[in-house]
């Protein structure tokens, strides 16, 4: 009886170290996601920053010579457009992120 108590006891620490080794392995893969993160956000800002600077230029078509309705839609509605496209893109990323690590302190503590 001792013996198969014993034998018991080892497979279930086995078990809980496989799953401890699963989830620090997913950790870690999350935070690699959270790296790409950083730089999503840091190529973001700059595009926002570049629109602001082109929206607030008034004299920009006088600047460029450029005439037509082509120039027009590209800074008035093409940039923001693009802008807050990335910005929904941040967010939802950034929302999948927070879920998957949710999930992951979760299942940590449960092994544990």
């Amino acid at each position: 009886m001792d013996k198969q108590s014993r034998a018991r006891e080892l497979e279930n620490r086995i078990e809980r170290t496989k799953q401890i080794a699963i989830t620090l392995t997913a950790v870690n893969e999350l935070k690699k996601e959270l790296r790409k993160w950083r730089l999503v956000t840091a190529l973001t800002s700059f595009l926002v920053f570049c629109v602001m600077l082109v929206q607030m230029s008034v004299d920009l078509q006088e600047t460029f010579k450029v005439e037509g309705v082509w120039f027009h839609l590209l800074v008035d509605v093409a940039f923001p457009l693009l802008c807050v496209f990335c910005l929904l893109a941040m967010l939802v990323y950034r929302y999948i992120l927070r879920k998957r690590k949710n999930s992951l302190e979760r299942k940590l503590t449960e092994i544990v």
